[in-house]
């Protein structure tokens, strides 16, 4: 069992050593010549199907971890940006982030430009889409 957890591992790290069931009890076979307890295809096949039961109950460690779901922003900054639009639709992404960022300089470390432009165009984006209805 150690074995084939072995090989299977270096299967995991390292695409190119990945082995069917079929390539594992070869590679056994070759690395025990006196040995008669090696297991077969079969048995291999449920060591594989075992493993990866187990490793998806406990989670098996990725090497870059998804990235984190963005916090809501809170209410009294989304209120200025949405003012900011309404009142001046015309207004740029570029424009209104400076703006922001003198009225609110503690949002400063909480909000990337990116997520404010992106937050500025989703609101001119629903104010346009509310334009619209309204007009029809």
């Amino acid at each position: 069992m150690n074995d084939v957890n072995t090989l299977l591992k270096r299967g995991g790290s390292d695409r190119h050593d990945k082995m069917g069931p079929k390539r594992i009890v070869e590679v056994l076979r070759s690395w025990n010549t006196t040995s008669y307890d090696i297991p077969g295809e079969n048995e291999v096949r449920a060591m594989i199907s075992q493993l990866r039961v187990e490793n998806r109950k406990r989670g098996a460690p990725t090497e870059d971890p998804k990235p984190r779901k963005k916090r809501k922003m809170e209410q009294k900054y989304a209120d200025f940006l949405q003012e900011l639009v309404t009142t001046n639709p015309q207004i740029g992404r570029k424009e209104a982030v400076p703006l922001f960022r003198k009225k609110f300089p503690e949002a400063t470390t909480l909000y990337s430009d990116v997520r404010l432009k992106s937050k500025i165009s989703i609101l001119k984006g629903m104010l346009s889409k509310a334009a619209t209805n309204a007009q029809s």
